[in-house]
């Protein structure tokens, strides 16, 4: 029951140190968002920058919808039983053992693939949107 408490703790610890340091990097990047810096005002318009403000708030708060979606499944997975019922599910369909064991991996492996892959294409349309010329 302590490892419960301290898994908790460690979890809760988590999301707090992420959701904390998003917010203050919302509020930044909203509270810049009127002007563009010196540094880069000869080469970005004010609309590419509050386009670019506009997108970085959207992605952070997309951020803390997956962390908490992902504390959910932690969670579910650990303490609800949600490990024990794909046990179960498999052992419909295989025998205990090495087979039944390998199928657990398989099911974690392509969950966290899926997940990546997921993430992965949102970087890679920010980054090409990034690249197009501009229309104005």
């Amino acid at each position: 029951m302590t490892f419960t408490y301290l898994f908790l703790l460690g979890l809760a610890t988590s999301l707090v140190t992420r959701y904390y340091l998003a917010s203050r990097q919302i509020r930044h990047v909203w509270t810049h968002r009127p002007t563009v810096p010196a540094d880069f005002a000869d080469r970005i318009s004010l609309p590419e920058h509050q386009k670019a403000a506009d997108y970085t708030i959207a992605k952070l708060r997309l951020g803390l919808f997956e962390v908490a979606l992902s504390a959910a499944i932690l969670v579910g997975f650990t303490l609800l039983g949600g490990l024990q019922a794909l046990q179960e599910f498999t052992l419909r369909y295989l025998e205990p053992g090495v087979w039944q064991q390998i199928t657990l991996l398989l099911c974690k492996a392509y969950r966290d693939w899926e997940t990546d892959r997921k993430s992965t294409r949102l970087n890679s349309s920010h980054s090409r949107a990034s690249r197009m010329p501009s229309s104005a």
